[in-house]
């Protein structure tokens, strides 16, 4: 049944008149809609923005320190991995300062 898919009780369905339940039907699909609409925000602000200018952003929007929704991750990840330059092992560890030739850790054990 979509009223009790919407987040409403069973019983109260059968007390509505149908302009009711149309109300508070069209009030749940426009809740649902705004929750869609602040995840992608939120999903498009985290992956441009880093640790501080997101929880500025989060502090501006809505008051209070939140995190990104569950099903957000993904996608913040992978469009964070294509910006993240791809580079050998051997450059990274030049970067870092150690040795080019370091032991891998097979070779550790």
């Amino acid at each position: 049944m979509a009223f009790v898919a919407a987040g409403f009780e069973e019983a109260q369905f059968w007390r509505l008149t149908l302009r009711a339940y149309r109300r508070w039907m069209r009030g749940a699909e426009e809740r649902r809609r705004q929750v869609l609409l602040h995840h992608a925000e939120a999903t498009r602000a985290g992956s441009l923005l880093g640790e501080e200018a997101y929880r500025s952003w989060v502090a501006a929007v809505r008051g209070a320190e939140t995190r990104l929704p569950e099903e957000a991750l993904g996608g913040v990840l992978a469009r964070a991995g294509a910006q993240i330059e791809q580079i050998s092992l051997a450059e990274a560890l030049g970067k870092m300062g150690a040795p080019a030739e370091a032991p891998m850790s097979a070779e550790l054990e």
